[in-house]
């Protein structure tokens, strides 16, 4: 199982808010998250998620993925640690440490000017542009266009557009949270809903016929960034 040979999570056609939608500036808002991933509605591993605001404007989300298939015949494990710096809508840097059975790659993303620079175990490749990131942290706020989303983790990469699907609600524990689902289309066929605070509450997507899900383990509480 390759994260991301379709797409993982662990966040594009009218991407932006919905009319009404109260918006929360990602400078000013400092966020722990905790995910649940499953498979076929079975519990698998868990996604961390830490957005911090830093002083100069920039934003970084720093994130850890396991993942423990326990199976006779194939069992799998996945760890991986990442970390994204934003300012803005445009990726500044990134880099991860990942360790699939047994397997160890590490990727380093740079910006030159316009040009984001990938690094990977396998050699260098480029991008002219904006690219998106498959932790779709920030996806509401990037540009309204067709994006090469890149998985950070892996270094693999895929073109898609978002669509808006429609107004939902998702039930976190006893709480019920309004969201926007958003659909990718594309290279990637996923679902994603966002909160109000266009925080990611739930993905879903499939590979290798196994349904795969990330769960907000709870409503999210917004911390504003210490003075």
């Amino acid at each position: 199982m390759k994260r991301y040979s379709i797409i993982p999570i662990a966040f594009a056609c009218a991407l932006g808010p919905a009319v009404g939608a109260t918006q929360n500036s990602p400078v000013s808002i400092h966020r722990n998250l905790l995910y649940t991933i499953t498979m076929d509605g079975k519990p698998v591993g868990t996604n961390d998620a830490i957005v911090v605001p830093e002083r100069d404007g920039r934003v970084t989300l720093f994130s850890r993925i396991r993942i423990d298939v326990q199976s006779l015949l194939f069992p799998y494990h996945y760890t991986s640690s990442a970390r994204e710096t934003w300012s803005g809508d445009r990726l500044i840097s990134a880099e991860a440490k990942t360790v699939e059975d047994g397997e160890t790659s590490h990727i380093k993303v740079t910006r030159a000017a316009d040009t984001v620079v990938v690094i990977t175990n396998k050699g260098e490749r480029r991008f002219l542009g904006n690219v998106a990131t498959t932790s779709f942290w920030n996806l509401p706020h990037l540009p309204d266009t067709t994006l090469t989303f890149l998985d950070v983790e892996t270094g693999a990469d895929f073109r898609a557009r978002a669509q808006f699907v429609k107004e939902a609600e998702i039930i976190l524990g006893d709480a019920t949270v309004s969201c926007r689902l958003w659909q990718l289309l594309g290279d990637a066929k996923t679902q994603l809903w966002f909160d109000r605070d266009d925080v990611l509450i739930r993905m879903e997507y499939e590979e290798q016929g196994k349904r795969f899900v990330h769960i907000l383990n709870r409503p999210t509480t917004t911390l504003q960034e210490k003075q």
